[in-house]
């Protein structure tokens, strides 16, 4: 059982019901005859989005009840979606590259370690062309002091609140430098909009959205 197990049974769209407004900007930049790779999928608010318009999506999250969340959808629309109820660590694609691959709100989740392994990985699971659509918290987030304040350090930036939640904000440009080789297409760091999470007080939180392509050449 994941942290987010429970709240995932109380509130059905935690993160919200519509796609990230990054994706949908971008949704037009891949290509239906491809496979996508969303990693920290969720309740399946992209994957879904993005199987609607006819693109093949492999989920991948450890969370066993988003996984009994997103079926119903899948199946009732016949829609081209795989889901993988796992650790983005331990999973071993059985396809050669993903034409996309989408990393939304997993990264602020995730120590400093697991935020290299996971650039690691993506490298090698694209090829040149390939799309990276990844967002993430700042350390203009309006939470950030407090939770400097209150939970235990475990990285720069990064903190854990002892009973599985890990919060890691990057500073300014640090996205982009993750991503240093591709070409960024899209880049911006704000105070993202109100929202919500079920009967939870409305909040912002500080956001930086990046698109990037893999460059030609690139391994």
């Amino acid at each position: 059982m994941t942290v987010f197990d429970d709240l995932y049974k109380d509130v059905i769209d935690y993160f919200g019901a519509e796609p990230d407004s990054l994706l949908v900007r971008f949704q037009r930049e891949l290509s239906a005859g491809g496979r996508a790779l969303d990693i920290g999928a969720g309740q399946g608010r992209n994957a879904l989005f993005l199987a609607r318009q006819g693109i093949a999506v492999d989920c991948v999250d450890p969370s066993e009840v988003a996984e009994e969340q997103v079926w119903p959808c899948v199946l009732g629309d016949d829609l081209p979606v795989r889901f993988f109820p796992q650790r983005f660590e331990t999973f071993v694609p059985d396809v050669d590259y993903y034409s996309a691959v989408l990393v939304f709100g997993l990264m602020q989740e995730l120590p400093r370690a697991s935020i290299a392994a996971l650039v690691e990985r993506i490298e090698g699971w694209t090829r040149p062309g390939g799309l990276v659509l990844a967002t993430a918290f700042t350390t203009a987030d309006p939470g950030f002091e407090e939770v400097s304040r209150t939970w235990k350090e475990i990285g720069k930036n990064s903190f854990s609140d002892g009973a599985g939640f890990v919060r890691t904000f990057l500073e300014k440009n640090e996205l982009r430098n993750m991503f240093g080789g591709w070409e960024a297409l899209h880049y911006l760091e704000e105070l993202g909009p109100e929202h919500s999470h079920g009967v939870g007080a409305p909040h912002r939180h500080g956001r930086v959205e990046g698109a990037f392509r893999k460059r030609p050449g690139a391994v």
